[in-house]
C-alpha cells in the first residue's frame, strides 16, 4: 500500500490535484478549499525533500513549505478578521 501512495506522489496526477485545488479555491472563494491546497502542496514537498538528495533542492523546497505556511496563516487572520 506505501509503495502505491508512494508511486502516486511521484506521479504527475498529484501536482495537477494540487493546482486544481488552487484553481477551484479562486473559483470558489470562501470554502475554506485554499487550506486544504496548501495542505496537499506541503505534503507534496516533504515528500520530495525526503526523496531527493540535492541540498539545493531541499533548501529551496523548505522555503516554499515556508511560504505556504505563511499563506495559510495570512488566510487564516483575514478570514478570522472579517467573521
Amino acid at each position: 500500500m506505501s509503495e502505491r501512495i508512494k508511486t502516486l506522489l511521484a506521479s504527475e496526477k498529484t501536482m495537477r490535484a494540487v493546482n486544481l485545488f488552487f484553481l477551484l479555491s479562486m473559483l470558489i472563494p470562501g470554502l475554506g478549499i485554499i487550506y486544504l491546497a496548501y495542505l496537499l502542496w506541503i505534503a507534496y514537498l516533504v515528500y520530495f525533500i525526503r526523496r531527493t538528495a540535492s541540498k539545493t533542492i531541499k533548501i529551496w523546497n523548505s522555503l516554499l513549505i515556508v511560504l505556504a505556511s505563511c499563506m495559510i496563516a495570512v488566510n487564516l487572520y483575514f478570514m478570522l478578521r472579517s467573521a
